[in-house]
């Protein structure tokens, strides 16, 4: 749902009534998880600022 909201996401390979499987982020060439560090990158900070906003505005909808 996401995804067709045009909030970035990570890649859902397959899902049930109860499951999703999820692409596997520690082998991603465009995603990573995230480091402590990342607060103190203006870069990054600033992704993260504009993304988690439209996350949940789309949630919302």
């Amino acid at each position: 749902m996401l995804g067709q909201l045009g909030v970035p996401t990570i890649n859902v390979l397959a899902t049930t009534e109860r499951d999703l499987l999820l692409e596997d982020v520690a082998a991603s060439e465009e995603w990573r998880l995230g480091v402590e560090a990342d607060l103190a990158d203006t870069d990054v900070a600033t992704s993260l600022a504009t993304w988690y906003p439209s996350l949940h505005e789309a949630g919302r909808e």
